[in-house]
């Protein structure tokens, strides 16, 4: 594996998750989305479209808590209608996802010869659910 990411030919991380979220964010019609990498069981969220606060920026989610860390460790998609109301998760993250507005959120698992390497997301800011577009965008990315 070490020797694939050292392949110079081999696209950046980076330049295909903001590409996916770009391409999820039009294609749901949701006004944020944002992801990033798995290392050591861990999320590192690295990148954000339509984010109006830095709140995010770098958060560490752990397997099992918050929405993300759910996926990471069922390694299929979930979604909450009402985030800071949702009895389905942890709200270990709850500081920095309602400073940015985020109430509805969808998340998928990027996986990659068998093994979550990051996870994505689309959120709302108004009551509307993201709904399985949201799920169909992020999944299609």
């Amino acid at each position: 594996m070490a020797a694939l990411q050292d392949d110079p030919l081999r696209p950046d991380d980076a330049d295909a998750y903001r590409k996916a979220l770009r391409a999820a964010r039009e294609r749901s019609g949701l006004p944020v989305a944002f992801g990033g990498d798995v290392a050591d069981g861990v999320l590192r969220l690295s990148q954000f479209v339509g984010v109006r606060t830095a709140g995010l920026r770098g958060l560490a989610v752990r397997a099992e808590t918050g929405l993300g860390g759910q996926v990471l460790a069922r390694r299929r998609p979930a979604a909450v209608a009402d985030y800071r109301t949702a009895a389905s998760i942890t709200h270990d993250y709850d500081g920095p996802v309602l400073a940015e507005g985020i109430t509805g959120v969808v998340a998928a698992p990027v996986v990659v010869a068998g093994r979550v390497r990051g996870v994505l997301y689309a959120a709302t800011r108004d009551h509307a659910a993201p709904g399985a577009r949201g799920a169909d965008a992020l999944v299609d990315a």
